[in-house]
């Protein structure tokens, strides 16, 4: 099954089809912070904020945090390894346990792999 992480930040979290949830989606917590800001101005069509903010009302239910000392440890080494940021070495570690195969990143190279997870940027137009 192929899981998907939109959004970025520190604290990764799972979904699960039994949730009403698309099968092997997640939200990671901070892709709500970042939702409004990146929607607005890294698009050629930039959201409304009422629609962004529609959005983090459908998707809010797909949170369950899943970061552990493991998920920790495991991002030091992947931002050690990958030479990338701690924060990103998160996102990626959790990605990583959750079984994750594509992160939807905008902070993140796009068309990397790391840790056995492809990058891919969601606004950049292909």
């Amino acid at each position: 099954m192929t899981r998907k992480e939109l959004g970025s930040g520190s604290e990764r979290c799972s979904a699960s089809a039994s949730s009403g949830r698309a099968a092997g989606a997640a939200l990671a917590r901070r892709g709500y912070r970042n939702l409004l800001s990146t929607s607005r101005k890294k698009t050629s069509s930039p959201l409304a904020r009422s629609v962004a903010r529609e959005v983090i009302r459908t998707y809010a239910s797909w949170v369950e945090s899943a970061i552990t000392p493991a998920t920790v440890i495991r991002a030091s080494e992947i931002g050690e390894t990958w030479q990338i940021s701690f924060w990103d070495g998160m996102i990626l570690a959790a990605a990583e346990q959750d079984g994750v195969t594509e992160l939807l990143s905008e902070d993140i190279s796009h068309g990397r792999r790391v840790a056995g997870v492809k990058v891919r940027n969601p606004f950049l137009e292909t």
